[in-house]
């Protein structure tokens, strides 16, 4: 949520007095009323939010208020379509389905990332097989080309509902937005996923009395009110799906969750999208279409190690024909502006976040992601399945996805150590600029890697086999069979 989950460690300091005045011993709902009772009044409330509602189901969008002038003349965003009635104001009387599970995914936003792009996987993928699903992100729709995942829910008749929620002192009113809705139209299952969705959505399908309550854990981030907030989410969950094995170690260790509830599921790439992707022409930035490009995806973040690329400006960076692209926002643009312009265009850019980042991918000589942290990064499976090598930190995730050991029956990968060519150990800028220098340098080894890479993540992270996990799950719960 912008303001709130992307930037909950810019608000550490204040919440973190918060919640050590009122006391951490009281209940989560209580403690945040306490906090904000003074100051927060339920200004969003059921009767004032626009309502898309499906004909079919009975289930209504409330798709919060856009931006003036996005998506219809009407300027709130009828572009997400869920059906023929548009009504304000009036309760919306839930019909019963007819079949399937019915299941609800609660998100902290509903922008581009890659837990955005998990769920709306999933939410889909369960749709198609009957079940009936509901999507309730927390913050406000997305705006422009943010909307992607949100106009692929609606182009398939999902149900998505808005909060509208986009900073941390309405929290208290995120909390009854989601137990109305829950206690309207319940759930059989409720997966959320992110910080606040874990925490808010959990307390509230207990107090809904939601049979299965499973949240979604896609970092590890050792900040202590947040464990222990969310520590005591997850005492409520049926279980907790991890999208690595550090981070599953992780909610074991840091937030106290039987290890038997714990699920490891990774996240999937769509590898023909990105393997097909017509290359970008660097023309287009005023470079020579034979420059030869390293690419960051993300975040411009303290998370993400973007010093350590300043660090290695001039032995990476000060070769004509090597340059350096940076694309997304984020608090750190600024500084790293100054940074671009001093050093000049003609060797490093920044270009804002990006609706299609497989060109860039494609055309890249490689991608940099020096990050302090990670769950399972996306951009690093979408590199990988554009064919691309990734210099990368061995932090959570991330060292999953190079293995140790290459089967020597298989002939891409085959003598060919991709861990130790690609991956450094965090925070060591140096060895970030050696392994970038050799892929710099061999167009080869680019090629050989590039290839390795791809097959990798063709054979075990697959969009099919994250969302069939999900499924197999579910299936588990609702029929009481134990996990494998």
């Amino acid at each position: 949520m912008h303001g709130l989950n992307r930037q909950a460690g810019q608000r550490t300091h204040r919440s973190n007095f918060c919640f050590e005045r009122f006391g951490i011993g009281r209940s989560f709902v209580g403690r945040l009323n306490a906090i904000f009772a003074r100051n927060a009044s339920d200004r969003l409330r059921h009767s004032d939010i626009p309502v898309l509602k499906h004909a079919g189901s009975g289930r209504v969008a409330p798709v919060g208020r856009r931006p003036k002038g996005f998506g219809s003349p009407l300027g709130f965003g009828a572009t997400l379509g869920f059906g023929s009635t548009l009504s304000f104001g009036s309760q919306p009387v839930p019909i019963p389905y007819a079949c399937g599970m019915r299941i609800d995914f609660v998100i902290t936003e509903l922008n581009m990332g890659g837990a955005e792009k998990a769920l709306t996987e999933i939410a889909l993928t369960m749709q198609r097989q009957g079940h009936q699903v509901r999507v309730l992100s927390i913050g406000s729709p997305p705006v422009g080309d943010r909307g992607v995942l949100a106009d692929r829910l609606a182009d398939e008749d999902l149900a998505v509902h808005f909060g509208g929620f986009d900073h941390w002192i309405r929290l208290p009113s995120a909390m009854r937005w989601l137990k109305r809705l829950l206690r309207q139209d319940p759930p059989e299952l409720c997966q959320t996923f992110l910080f606040h969705a874990n925490c808010l959505g959990t307390f509230a399908a207990a107090e809904s009395n939601v049979p299965f309550r499973i949240g979604g854990v896609r970092v590890a981030e050792s900040i202590a009110w947040r464990c222990h907030i969310e520590r005591r989410a997850a005492a409520k969950m049926d279980r907790v799906t991890c999208v690595s094995e550090r981070v599953r170690r992780f909610v074991i260790h840091r937030l106290n969750v039987d290890p038997q509830k714990c699920v490891t599921i990774p996240n999937g790439v769509d590898v023909t999208r990105f393997a097909s992707a017509e290359p970008f022409d660097w023309r287009q930035l005023g470079w020579d279409p034979a420059s030869k490009v390293a690419l960051f995806v993300g975040r411009f973040h303290p998370q993400k190690g973007l010093e350590l690329i300043r660090k290695q400006t001039q032995r990476l960076f000060a070769t004509a024909d090597h340059k350096l692209l940076l694309v997304g926002d984020g608090p750190l643009r600024s500084s790293l502006q100054d940074w671009a312009d001093s050093v000049g265009s003609d060797q490093i850019q920044l270009i804002p976040w990006q609706r299609e980042v497989a060109p860039l991918m494609k055309a890249a000589q490689m991608v940099l992601l020096p990050s302090h942290y990670e769950g399972m990064p996306n951009v690093m499976l979408e590199a990988m399945a554009a064919g691309r090598p990734v210099v990368c930190s061995l932090v959570e995730g991330s060292d999953e996805l190079l293995p140790q050991k290459v089967p020597a029956q298989d002939p891409v990968t085959a003598k060919l150590d991709r861990r130790s060519l690609q991956g450094f150990p965090p925070g060591d800028s140096a060895a970030m600029a050696e392994r970038a220098e050799r892929f710099f340098a061999d167009e080869v080894l680019c090629q050989r890697v590039g290839a390795a890479n791809q097959k990798d993540v063709q054979d075990r992270f697959s969009i099919a086999s994250m969302t069939d996990a999900y499924a197999a799950l579910y299936q588990r719960l609702q029929t009481a069979q134990p996990d494998p």
